[in-house]
């Protein structure tokens, strides 16, 4: 259009100047035939008016009047200056001076002989005028102009009317595409379908929408995919280009590094992560090109992550980083519960076997031969084989519950089911004064579990709450029905348990009381085995505790299988 534009300028300059150039050259021709007849007339009037004689006043001479008829020309008489020679010749036919000027809208011819015309006076001269209207073929040569380039002009505007039009369609077809384009991409395809339209444009619109939507719909497809296993990954990723930007982070790295939810993407990393370690790390490998890994804990409560950074290639001039961060936690927190456990056993099969050993090398030293010293050491080192066999026996059981093996399901009434638990319990509470209350309910409760497993459950958590209640306590046994769910609940007014011990004292041979665990007795087991009987159950258990005040544990099971 703009091209158009142009050549219509310079096509206007053209024609206005022919136009002119037209009209100035058939003046000059107009002017130039109109004198040459004009001088022609002029001499055949003077060879008339030379060839005959006049009556004075000219004027009124009939002969006078009929000339100036006959030629067209309009004669005067005018006084002649003293000594005055004629610009006439008519022996050489020639004029010396024509003039040529425009009185309103008519031209006049006019010339002067200032010699002495013969017949005359010799004091008198004459002038010659001729009026004559403006030449017709300019007006014809402008009518012709205008009529030329106005045709010229119309077809120019049909013209450019057609390729306008054919423009604004074209322009129209495409216009959902420039709609779509500045909207949010969607689920929808990116590009409508084209309007129909007579163009030869049409096919080739519609083949690239074809296409566009074809590529965005498999660019769509790929980075969902992406999306879905960048999202499901357990591993943090994290992407960052040589300038230290955020090209991508995954759902689970915003979880570990504890990032907000506003958007990350572009921008630099140290406003996304604030971990100095993570900075560092990230800033080594952009410098030395050279994967680098390394261990950090970080968060509340701490978490232990494995971060591994390696260089990114992203072309052929530029590189990145890509940082995984795997969540080692429970790795940390299951190798701790194997060395406390292998620690721990050892301790609990240490002490007893001690003690054994010490007891036979004092009978082997003499003290056969003292009877009642002699039966007090046997019975000391069947006391510590008892404890041997009890620690023996309860790994024994935690292993066949937690293979599943020892379970058998049927229904049973759940008090009948703690009866035979509850006289050495008592026992033991009556040897230290300490109140042992059971609220019973008061309805019948039946449950479809395991009955050997429910008694362990109970026993163990009575005699915990037994062991761990100092002189003159409380230790208290309850039952409720919450819906499809049997609650059992067993306070005490013990000694308590620290916080950060809460989570690990399911744990095999995890005491909380250390300093204490040889006067309380016990395994270090009957807590591990009610978590793992529970879990087998389909149930849950808790537990809450405040030092010096009690604790509680409250298990639920399902009163039908699930």
């Amino acid at each position: 259009m703009k091209l158009i534009g142009w050549l219509f300028t310079l096509w206007l300059f053209v024609a206005i100047a022919i136009g002119w150039t037209g009209d100035w050259w058939l003046h000059r021709q107009w002017q130039a035939v109109t004198q040459l007849q004009f001088v022609r007339d002029v001499q055949l009037a003077w060879m008339s008016l030379s060839a005959q004689t006049w009556q004075s006043p000219v004027e009124s001479d009939p002969k006078w009047k009929d000339l100036e008829v006959r030629t067209g020309i309009n004669i005067v008489p005018i006084p002649l200056p003293l000594n005055a020679s004629s610009t006439l010749d008519p022996l050489t036919s020639s004029i010396g001076d024509v003039q040529l000027v425009l009185h309103g809208q008519r031209f006049q011819l006019s010339a002067q002989a200032t010699r002495p015309v013969p017949g005359l006076s010799t004091d008198l001269g004459l002038q010659f005028t001729r009026e004559i209207a403006p030449s017709t073929h300019r007006r014809w040569w402008w009518i012709v102009w205008s009529l030329s380039n106005g045709s010229y002009l119309l077809f120019v505007w049909f013209g450019w009317s057609t390729i306008k039009q054919r423009s604004e369609r074209e322009r129209n077809s495409i216009a959902p595409w420039v709609a779509a384009a500045k909207l949010p991409v969607s689920h929808d395809d990116l590009l409508p379908p084209v309007a129909e339209f007579d163009s030869e444009l049409e096919p080739a619109l519609k083949l690239i929408a074809e296409r566009v939507n074809r590529t965005v719909a498999e660019l769509r497809n790929s980075n969902q995919r992406s999306d879905l296993v960048l999202g499901n990954l357990q591993e943090g990723v994290l992407a960052v280009d040589q300038n230290s930007a955020v090209l991508l982070a995954n759902s689970s790295l915003r979880d570990l590094f504890e990032l907000q939810e506003q958007t990350v993407i572009n921008r630099p990393l140290l406003e996304v992560v604030r971990i100095p370690l993570v900075t560092q790390l990230i800033d080594r490998v952009l410098l030395q090109q050279v994967p680098h890994e390394e261990g950090i804990e970080f968060g509340s409560p701490a978490k232990h992550l494995r971060l591994l950074a390696r260089p990114l290639r992203l072309d052929q001039q530029h590189r990145g980083v890509l940082l995984t961060v795997r969540d080692e936690t429970l790795l940390k927190r299951i190798e701790l519960i194997r060395r406390d456990f292998v620690a721990n056993a050892s301790h609990e099969l240490k002490t007893p076997l001690a003690a054994i050993r010490a007891y036979a090398e004092t009978l082997q030293m003499g003290a056969l031969d003292d009877r009642p010293a002699a039966e007090q050491f046997v019975n000391d080192i069947i006391s510590q084989a008892d404890r041997i066999n009890g620690l023996v026996q309860g790994m024994l059981q935690l292993s066949r519950v937690q293979s599943g093996t020892a379970l058998r399901l049927e229904p049973f009434d759940v008090m009948e089911a703690i009866e035979p638990c509850l006289p050495a319990i008592e026992s033991m509470a009556k040897g230290k004064g300490i109140t042992l209350t059971v609220e019973r309910p008061a309805d019948r409760l039946t449950i479809h579990s395991d009955r050997a497993g429910f008694q362990t459950i109970v026993s163990n958590l009575l005699s915990n709450a037994v062991r761990y209640t100092p002189d003159q306590g409380q230790a208290t046994l309850a039952f409720k029905l919450e819906g499809n769910w049997l609650a059992l609940v067993v306070s005490d007014t013990g000694i308590g348990i620290q916080r950060e011990d809460l989570e690990r004292i399911f744990e095999r041979f995890y005491r909380a009381e250390k300093g204490r665990s040889a006067d309380t007795g016990g395994t270090g087991l009957g807590l591990a085995i009610v978590k793992n009987l529970v879990q087998a159950l389909g149930g849950l258990v808790s537990a809450s505790s405040e030092p010096n005040c009690g604790s509680r544990f409250e298990v639920r099971l399902p009163v039908r299988p699930l």
